[in-house]
């Protein structure tokens, strides 16, 4: 209990601020961001493929897409439409 509470305890706050966050993320555990929508999860790209996880711990849902492609500015708009749909959907 103690590793699974360290893992998503979130490390920036009081004191200890981050400059120039990126995106929508508010805060971060030691693996997992924490968005502004309350979710928390991670993103991963590399050449070639891609991959995003995140929960709703209010919900009690997760939500996961994998690609065969990076995400990259040629594609960010499609992939962030597809994101919004599969997580309206439910």
């Amino acid at each position: 209990p103690a590793s699974w509470d360290a893992l998503f305890l979130p490390q920036f706050g009081g004191q200890l601020q981050v400059a120039n966050k990126e995106g929508d993320a508010r805060n971060s555990g030691i693996f997992f961001g924490y968005a502004k929508s309350g979710m928390i999860g991670h993103t991963g790209s590399d050449p070639g493929a891609s991959a995003i996880i995140y929960f709703d711990p209010d919900q009690g849902r997760g939500y996961f897409m994998m690609a065969n492609t990076d995400i990259g500015k040629q594609n960010v708009e499609s992939f962030k439409a597809f994101w919004a749909e599969l997580v309206q959907s439910n």
